[in-house]
């Protein structure tokens, strides 16, 4: 404690020059924690398709075709059935109603108005964790009053988290085509919001051109109604077969993948018609935009790492030599040299403490700002651990130059050429 005591009052000595380091330091690790959120932003969209990504297998999008809307032979499900040794990871875009008051519009009024509603398979929803406006990513399961949880882009309707919309399906009476009835199925509760014209997820890659995971997504227009994303297992209901031939399905092996069943399964996917692509290639395409997106921000990632090197070794420098007469009187008062370090270090410790506390705090409060979309940011727990290295790296440096300062005096040379 009493080494803290001393090196509190070299920091007090000089309030101006160290108050402007500690300002330096948080500045510093603020653009840092920014750097590496934006980097943290890229890999958002891998990571949902990271570990379907580490087994053989295919991505495959069925051809467009206006039966497979609503296919009734179940002709795309009975071909995925049939693949041998597969299985298969599907999504479903549903069509459904709802009734919710915000939706009323006076000028045009309707009993009933069509939202989009996009079923995510469960291993791939639990690990989006796309950046949103507010709120948080929904649960795979109902919650406590049965209600399906979603996150929602607004686009054009005015809703918002808390909101709690019934959802009815539409019911074609065979014989009488234009009888149609709705059916409750469920209650979607809004716990998440995603910022217009963001990138959203979406069920089928056809419609972007980009083979790896950023085409997975897509940018909605702010004219457009509402969306509301959401697990498939969290109601029976948004599993419906009937619309495999909507979305992309991602194929996994799930048996020793051999040339022979590899030839047997494209032939009944060639059936369907559509695109096929390795799921190797989807996995290749995808790594090499991480690593694009890498290559970009590691110019900036090196010039604060730097930049914090320069103004450390500066600061602790100066701090040092302007120690020297002290730490000679220290010396000559029964003080020995690692008594002296530890009082340097200990002065160093307040400064980047200080430094790091006020750019830590900086960070979090930025994230709730609405500039932080600008920087696309997504902190991570990448964030604490690299920013817990970089401090104890100052650490060791803030030691380090006074050994080498301090081994190369001598205590009573010092205080005669500072007196």
């Amino acid at each position: 404690m009493k080494y803290f005591r001393y090196g509190f009052f070299s920091v007090i000595k000089k309030p101006l020059f160290n108050i402007l380091i500690v300002l330096e330091l948080a500045g510093i690790l603020i653009v840092g924690n920014l750097t590496i959120a934006a980097s943290n932003s890229r890999s958002v969209y891998y990571d949902p398709l990271a570990e379907i990504m580490n087994h053989e297998g295919y991505v495959f999008t069925p051809q467009k075709n206006p039966n497979y809307d609503y296919d009734k032979d179940l002709r795309v499900k009975a071909t995925y059935d049939n693949l041998d040794g597969i299985t298969t990871v599907c999504n479903y875009y549903h069509t459904l109603y709802t009734n919710y008051e915000k939706f009323n519009n006076p000028m045009f009024p309707q009993d009933y108005y069509s939202k989009n509603v996009v079923a995510f398979d469960n291993r791939i929803y639990e690990k989006f964790n796309l950046p949103l406006e507010k709120g948080r990513w929904a649960s795979c399961q109902k919650n406590n009053s049965g209600q399906v949880e979603a996150v929602a882009i607004r686009n054009s309707d005015k809703i918002d988290i808390g909101d709690i919309i019934p959802f009815y399906q539409a019911v074609v009476n065979d014989d009488e085509p234009y009888d149609i009835r709705y059916e409750k199925i469920f209650d979607i509760v809004i716990v998440g919001i995603i910022a217009n014209n963001t990138y959203c997820p979406g069920v089928n890659i056809a419609i972007n051109q980009e083979q790896n995971v950023l085409g997975c997504y897509e940018l909605q227009m702010t004219s457009s109604d509402s969306s509301y994303f959401v697990a498939c297992g969290a109601d029976k209901h948004l599993i419906d077969d009937h619309l495999l031939g909507l979305s992309t399905a991602y194929m996994i092996y799930n048996e020793n993948y051999n040339e022979t069943k590899d030839s047997a399964n494209r032939e009944k996917l060639s059936m369907l018609g559509g695109s096929l692509m390795e799921m190797s290639t989807f996995k290749l395409n995808s790594d090499q935009y991480l690593y694009d997106q890498f290559i970009k921000l590691m110019p900036i990632l090196l010039g604060v790492f730097l930049i914090v090197l320069v103004e450390l070794i500066c600061s602790v420098t100066m701090n040092t030599r302007g120690q020297l007469k002290n730490y000679g009187i220290y010396f000559l008062c029964g003080c020995r040299w690692k008594d002296v370090l530890k009082i340097s270090l200990a002065n160093a410790g307040i400064i980047i403490g200080l430094g790091a506390l006020l750019g830590m705090t900086g960070t979090v409060i930025f994230e709730f700002t609405p500039y932080a979309k600008l920087f696309e940011q997504n902190l991570d727990f990448n964030n604490v651990y690299l920013t817990f290295i970089l401090i104890l790296l100052m650490l060791v440096l803030s030691i380090m130059i006074p050994i080498f300062i301090i081994g190369k005096t001598q205590p009573v040379e010092i205080i005669k050429e500072r007196t």
